[in-house]
């Protein structure tokens, strides 16, 4: 008799274990992401075009930034200013030579290469690397 009642407070036991394991793992949050936007990146498809990021909030997973694009040769440059959460981008042209519109995107786990789409009728895609 007493081993079948320990063997019963033994299993309430280990049954109350699991269940606050298994509660307390569902509420666990996928870690931050830092992208590490602070380098020299130049479009894939055209290696003239070069970018640059100036991050408000280094070392944070959100962050506004500002930045601009170098178009190369005598077109100028466009600046833009935009921000990000965790592997999400979005920035948006507001001054320099004819570039215009709203870009947002990914940049992958090892913030070597971000891809971006347009917000135009006509979207087009760009896809960032690092130098």
């Amino acid at each position: 008799m007493k081993t079948t009642l320990k063997n019963f407070v033994l299993l309430v036991a280990f049954s109350y274990v699991i269940q606050t394991g298994i509660s307390c793992a569902a509420g666990v949050v996928a870690a931050a992401f830092i992208p590490l936007l602070g380098a020299l990146w130049f479009e894939e498809k055209n290696s003239d075009h070069k970018f640059f990021f100036k991050v408000k909030t280094p070392d944070s997973n959100t962050s506004e930034f500002t930045g601009n694009e170098d178009l190369g040769g005598l077109n100028g440059t466009a600046d833009f200013t935009g921000s990000f959460t965790n592997h999400d981008l979005q920035f948006t042209y507001v001054a320099g030579a004819s570039k215009k519109g709203t870009y947002k995107g990914y940049i992958n786990d090892a913030s070597k290469e971000i891809k971006l789409t347009s917000d135009d009728a006509t979207p087009k895609t760009m896809t960032l690397i690092k130098f």
